[in-house]
């Protein structure tokens, strides 16, 4: 059984290949930073911060890793106004016992 110890550190190591995010707006890809990424026990969460200056059609969010791959994806469809809107990732580390 995976100890707390061991869902911690993998946590934390998900934290240590995030690198940034890319959003879609109307059709042209724009890189954002992480606004905040925090570990709590076996979870991750990576949080952005899309503020009352970012207006547009949101079409696309994506979690880019220190490689400059892929690491996630969400499809969004967001006609942005001058509210802001705070996109998130969060991932839970359990073991299935097959």
């Amino acid at each position: 059984m995976l100890t707390d110890t061991a869902k911690n550190k993998i946590a934390n190591s998900i934290k240590e290949i995030i690198s940034h995010g890319e959003y879609t707006k109307d059709g042209t890809v724009v890189s954002i930073p992480i606004h905040s990424i925090t570990v709590n026990e076996d979870t991750v969460t990576v949080l952005f911060n899309l503020d009352q200056r970012i207006t547009g059609k949101i079409t696309n969010f994506k979690l880019i890793d220190i490689d400059g791959e892929i690491f996630d994806e969400r499809l969004m469809n967001v006609n942005k106004s001058t509210d802001g809107i705070f996109p998130s990732f969060q991932y839970s580390i359990k073991e299935l016992i097959i």
